[in-house]
């Protein structure tokens, strides 16, 4: 039987956690975690749209659900592709080009005049989606202390959720500020 020792923890330091992290460590939660809030928002308020998305563009509801599928399936890529570069070059540029390739495809996203251009705008926002995840958690993780990051990690994977609530909040009280549906009234 192999004997695994096991070292002492060090002392918990008095006072709160959150004032053990520095202010370059929580600007760095805040780009990564802000950047996934965004991009659960923009994900999540599509699934409110695809009644309208199938109405404008007159496809069936496999079509409209195929937008969230494509944009999944290109996250896999966005994040192999980030977390590549993230590796060679520091975390910090993949997690900016990341935000600025979704927030470019979300906004062309709204501009698009047929089914086949929202389809090409989604599988290229899902790059940028995987990458904020693939350099923007390692990004936080390496720069808090190593005994706050399971902290970091669950405040950064609330993020989503976060986006997702106000997505549903944009949805419930803006939007229909902005359609007109004759049958909604």
């Amino acid at each position: 039987m192999t004997h695994v020792s096991v070292e002492p923890r060090a002392p918990k330091p008095a006072g709160a956690w959150y004032r053990e992290v520095t202010r370059a460590q929580w600007m760095a939660f805040l780009g990564s975690y802000l950047g996934w809030v965004l991009d659960g928002f923009d994900y999540t308020i599509l699934t409110f749209l695809l009644v309208d998305i199938q109405r404008s563009f007159a496809v069936n509801a496999t079509l409209a659900g195929l937008l969230g599928q494509v944009t999944l399936m290109f996250r896999v890529a966005g994040g192999i592709g980030a977390g590549t570069a993230a590796d060679r070059w520091g975390r910090k540029g993949p997690l900016m080009f990341s935000i600025l390739w979704y927030s470019a495809f979300a906004f062309l996203s709204g501009f698009s005049t047929s089914y086949g251009m929202l389809f090409a705008c989604r599988a290229l926002f899902g790059i940028g989606m995987g990458g904020v995840w693939a350099a923007g958690m390692p990004l936080t993780l390496e720069h808090w202390p190593a005994r706050l990051r399971g902290i970091a990690s669950g405040m950064m994977q609330s993020g989503y959720s976060l986006g997702f609530l106000l997505s549903s909040l944009v949805f419930q009280f803006g939007y229909p500020l902005v359609n007109a549906r004759p049958d909604m009234g």
